[in-house]
């Protein structure tokens, strides 16, 4: 178990003591980060680069005995420039404004029988525009020249539109349009892997 814990520490200290270099020019590569999203890092300067990203997701559920059924997708897509603003030996700072655009939609149905035998059923459907505009500053800090990691922090606001269709059997259809906007606080970690 010991002997274990030192060959770890070994390849620790070895991925941290090992030269970065900053990004250049033209590198490219491959961005994980949480929130969940995918990404892509392209430098176009030693000082600028570009970082577009997509998350996407889904549900779905069906319960037999009340015959209800609902789906759900997501798909988000965005992207960020980056500012590189500093530099001390591998750590880099930089400031990133941030656009992106989401969708979801959403639908579900169900089939009641009343006490007096009448079959009642409900269907609804729901989708949603989410616009979105962040600020953010971070670091970057490469452990070998294929392999950074970064964290950052900032301020965002979202506008999201929905449109919400019902229909109940016997009763017709209705439907809602509504607005929202919220704001608050940001925060991402992630990790690139460079070609």
């Amino acid at each position: 178990m010991r002997k274990r814990r030192m060959v770890l520490l070994v390849l620790l200290f070895l991925l941290v003591a090992a030269s970065g270099r900053a990004q250049e020019k033209g590198q490219a590569g491959i961005s994980m980060g949480y929130p969940a999203s995918i990404g892509f890092v392209w430098h176009l300067s030693d000082t600028f680069a570009l970082r577009p990203d997509f998350a996407v997701s889904g549900s779905s559920t069906e319960n037999s005995p009340s015959g209800s059924k609902s789906d759900n997708r997501a798909f988000a897509v965005g992207i960020g420039a980056i500012f590189y603003t500093g530099k001390w030996e591998n750590l880099r700072a930089y400031v990133s404004p941030r656009f992106s655009y989401s969708r979801t939609t959403g639908s579900s149905s169900s089939s009641t029988t009343l006490s007096t035998g009448q079959s009642v059923s409900t269907a609804g459907s729901n989708a949603a525009n989410g616009y979105s505009a962040n600020g953010l500053v971070g670091g970057q800090y490469s452990l070998s020249g294929r392999f950074s990691v970064f964290a950052e922090v900032g301020f965002g606001f979202t506008r999201n539109k929905t449109t919400a269709t019902n229909t109940i059997s016997a009763f017709g259809t209705s439907s809602n349009r509504a607005t929202s906007n919220s704001w608050g606080t940001r925060a991402g970690v992630g990790a690139i892997i460079y070609f």
